[in-house]
């Protein structure tokens, strides 16, 4: 208590001796953010952890741009002296150079060449100033990134700003940079911090379970790497097959091209009651109830400096960053962790703190004129000598036309406190890669004339950050092995995609990608450890940085948004904690996912109230299996590369590897086959042969071939690989066994791994359980009726789990439940099998003594699920008529409701 006081005491002190020297001096504060006219400046917001303000950034493709102004009362006429918050960002080169103006007259001195190379307050000199209003402006003299963060104004020329970012904070709250009281909102149940698609769909998902919402985002727009600042294509499962219909759940309801993300996104949030935005919001702390529970978060309008308090009860830290998990005391990492902690493949010996990450990139625009286009190039962009400078064994990293994502830089450094030096280290590349593009290589230079720098982006698109640790980290062996978790709630299929630190410095390969598999994300993953409200989804969650390289794209990070939304709604309904989800609601959180139209591998529909699990299936005709192409079901990838199958061996004697294989030749063809021990799962490269064979297929042959082994051998991976060869197929399984990868390789002699297996038995024992097309029961209808409710809404591993109509027959074709009671609904969803084969044309009817009824016509439909709603009607019948189709519809899933029955 008598510490209290004395706190109180000085505080009280410092406030008389401030009001004490405030009757005598003044100080005018001006935070650029905040000018009436931004001109040609744009507010760069991307650093407020860092240097502790949003700023204002000159960016001139072609030369300075347009000034900003504002207007201020000078209280008091009299000599002030000024000073400019501003960085000289290259300081050997000062390439973003500006003045001040007041009133008519320009300081003479010139900002943003003090050669410091950080952020620092520089003395612009005495002025004399009239009383009154006053026409301040930023005048831009390059066009090259100049920044200034504030210009203040004092008639004490002993006045200076504090260059500390502590005292600094308070100097702004005390001259009026920002509010000096924080608003508090009415409190939320959830507060969702991040708008990319991982916060946008939490946010979403948690105001659809009935929870009020709110959503933070930093930026002036939704989507994140995927929005209009940045525009990276949103990716996720590349697994897909030709009746996989992709991701599920609210990713349908957005997908689309990349320019339109962001507004697809603001219109799904603007639409969505009890959901509050607050764009150009940027976090800046929390405030705890406890050493375990978060309070309220703390944020900055980055356009009005106002300071917001945003009390809740559950968080959901979609930062990319894990902001408010380190805020709140959460254990996280940031860096590499070493091979010995997880015996990943694809880990260093020694792992790193901070550093060894994945970079950052910039996008940049090129456009093609009808005449040459010159280009100066400034002194500080990079000077690469030839075109090996961009290593051209990558991607090409120089393009013509569109935009491009490959250039990346970063990872070496801390790639959250580094953030600006990274962003403008990007800068240095993009723009001396142009200009040896445009005026040295001789390679590219006539390519290049008549094309000009038209955009290049200034916000970052992060690959990697801090991960904040929940009650289960996934490592590289969840990815490899398709681990299915208990509490699986989101899936992905990326593989393991892991860029090198050193990005576009690296003399290697731009990534490392392998495991390119469906897997599971367990929710246990999506909620932090020690923090008891808190949820994450997107770059931050728990993982290893190797598993992050599978888990960090777009889409997926979407699908995991969507699952800890919907979890918050379980904690409100139950009154519960994440982990309270977890141990007691898990399987009421994944039927719910289920409902919503997210995929969990392998979970079936089991929810209790859909109507349609208990009814009786007819249909006025069925597809037969004739239709469905053994190929579409089971392709073949012909031995135009050497290709091979991996697989682990439990020890033992290994008598013979039998190989699906067809060949188009007319006469017998004897195969060599050679058996590798791998290091581990996925790993081809630098194989131990430990065998060889050979395989004889017959001429016009489709089916399994037996390759003679016979040899002893430890436990471990093996793969066994067939040579390039002329006429000959080898079976792709559509399923990606447990345990098993497949590559091709290269003539250059590389392995590439690739998702799914080929097909492949081992004698004895160890079978695989692959089971082939030609094996199927020709007497099981691939296209029953039963199909609807069959508990799956989509294609799985080729098997379509649809009904599909005999396309001999005209429609209207229908499909009916029948129940065996009369009974209560209002609502009904309808999945096909993908938005390629849908119905256009569909009706809803319930069955009646004198006939049917259509309750519900649906027309020009585009979507893959429906979900329809109508006034409440009692039948013992269901109907879906289909009027209009495209080629190969089918219905995969039908569920009926009664939503009012609480």
């Amino acid at each position: 208590m008598i510490r209290l006081w004395k706190v109180v005491a000085c505080g009280i002190a410092f406030w008389a001796s401030f009001s004490a020297w405030a009757q005598d001096h003044h100080v005018i504060w001006l935070e650029t953010e905040k000018f009436e006219n931004r001109g040609g400046w744009v507010n760069d917001a991307q650093f407020v952890d860092q240097m502790g303000s949003p700023f204002l950034l000159a960016i001139g493709l072609e030369g300075p741009v347009q000034d900003a102004s504002t207007t201020v009362n000078v209280p008091k006429a009299g000599r002030y002296r000024v000073w400019v918050r501003n960085r000289d960002w290259l300081p050997e080169y000062s390439p973003g150079k500006f003045q001040v103006i007041l009133g008519d007259r320009a300081i003479e001195h010139v900002f943003g060449a003090n050669k410091k190379g950080e952020w620092i307050w520089e003395d612009g000199g005495i002025v004399e100033l009239p009383a009154g209003p006053l026409t301040v402006k930023l005048h831009d003299l390059t066009g090259h990134y100049s920044r200034c963060d504030a210009i203040v104004l004092s008639d004490d020329p002993a006045f200076r700003p504090s260059d500390d970012l502590g005292p600094l904070a308070r100097q702004r709250e005390m001259y009026g940079g920002v509010s000096r009281e924080i608003k508090t909102l009415e409190p939320y149940d959830t507060v969702v911090v991040g708008g990319g698609l991982a916060g946008t769909f939490a946010a979403v998902a948690s105001a659809r379970m009935g929870c009020r919402t709110v959503l933070i985002q930093n930026r002036p727009v939704l989507g994140g790497n995927g929005s209009t600042e940045i525009l990276v294509n949103p990716e996720g499962d590349s697994t897909r097959e030709p009746l996989d219909p992709g991701e599920g759940g609210i990713i349908e309801e957005v997908r689309g091209d990349v320019f339109g993300y962001s507004e697809r996104l603001l219109k799904l949030v603007k639409n969505q009651p009890g959901l509050d935005l607050f764009l150009n919001t940027h976090a800046t702390g929390v405030e705890m109830e406890s050493a375990k529970r978060i309070k309220a978060v703390i944020a900055l309008d980055v356009n009005t400096g106002e300071r917001l308090r945003f009390p809740g009860k559950i968080f959901i830290d979609c930062t990319g960053d894990g902001s408010i998990g380190v805020w709140a005391g959460a254990e996280y990492r940031h860096g590499r962790e070493p091979r010995s902690m997880y015996n990943e493949s694809r880990a260093p010996e020694v792992g790193d703190v901070n550093k060894g990450t994945m970079g950052g990139t910039l996008r940049y625009a090129t456009e093609q004129m009808a005449q040459p286009v010159p280009f100066k190039a400034p002194d500080w962009a990079h000077k690469f000598e030839s075109c090996s400078d961009f290593n051209p064994g990558r991607h090409p990293q120089l393009r013509f036309g569109g935009w491009q994502w490959v250039i990346e830089y970063g990872g070496e450094l801390d790639t959250y406190k580094d953030a600006e030096i990274i962003r403008d280290e990007l800068l240095r590349i993009i723009w001396g890669m142009w200009d040896h593009a445009k005026n040295h290589c001789p390679k590219l230079k006539e390519e290049a004339e008549n094309y000009k720098l038209t955009w290049v982006s200034y916000v970052v698109g992060k690959r990697e950050s801090r991960r904040l640790m929940g009650d289960y980290i996934m490592t590289e062996h969840d990815i490899a092995n398709q681990t299915l978790f208990p509490d699986r709630v989101s899936y992905g299929g990326w593989g393991i995609d892991i860029h090198p630190p050193k990005g576009f410095y690296d003399p290697g390969p731009p990534a490392v990608f392998s495991h390119k598999v469906k897997f599971s994300v367990p929710f246990r993953s999506l909620y932090s450890k020690d923090i008891d409200n808190l949820m994450m989804a997107g770059r931050c969650i728990s993982v290893t940085h190797v598993a992050l390289g599978a888990t960090r794209v777009m889409i997926t990070c979407g699908l995991q948004g969507q699952a800890v939304g919907t979890a918050a709604g379980f904690c409100k309904m139950h009154d519960t904690t994440p982990r309270g989800v977890y141990e007691r609601y898990i399987a009421d959180l994944q039927q719910q996912l289920l409902k919503d139209g997210c995929y969990i591998i392998d979970l079936p529909n089991q929810d209790p109230r859909d109507l349609a699990r208990s009814a009786k299936v007819a249909a006025s005709s069925t597809a037969p299996n004739e239709v469905y192409k053994i190929a579409t079901l089971l392709p073949t990838h012909k031995l135009d590369h050497d290709r091979a199958v991996m697989f682990h061996w439990k020890g033992g004697r290994l008598d013979s590897i039998a190989l699906h294989l067809t060949s188009e030749l007319s006469q017998p063809t004897e195969i060599p086959v050679e058996l590798c021990a791998a290091a581990d799962l996925g790993n081809f490269e630098n194989g131990r042969p430990v065998g060889k064979s050979s395989a004889i297929v017959p001429g016009g042959a489709s089916g399994w071939v037996v390759v003679s082994i016979q040899r002893e051998l430890p436990e471990g991976y093996y793969f066994v690989w067939l040579p390039k060869t002329a006429g000959i197929s080898w079976t792709l399984f559509s399923q990606q066994v447990a345990n098993t990868s497949r590559a091709y390789r290269s003539p250059g002699g590389k392995w590439t791994t690739m998702p799914q297996t080929y097909a492949f038995r081992l004698s004895p024992g160890d079978e695989p359980g692959i089971k082939l097309a030609t094996e199927v029961d020709q007497t099981q209808q691939l296209f029953a009726p039963e199909n609807v409710i069959d508990g799956f809404a989509r294609a799985i591993r080729g098997i379509p789990h649809s009904w599909r109509p005999d396309p001999q027959q005209p429609l209207p074709q229908w499909v009916e439940l029948r129940f065996d009671r009369p009974v209560k609904f209002n609502t009904v969803h309808v999945s096909f099998q993908s938005k390629l084969m849908r119905a256009d044309d569909f009706d809803i009817q319930i069955g009646r003594d004198d006939g049917w009824l259509t309750v519900l016509e649906v027309r020009d439909n585009f979507d893959r699920r429906r979900v329809l709603t109508f006034p409440a009607v009692t039948s013992d019948r269901l109907r879906i008529v289909i009027r209009r189709a495209q080629p190969e519809m089918g219905i995969c899933e039908i569920r009926v409701y009664d939503e009012n029955d609480g």
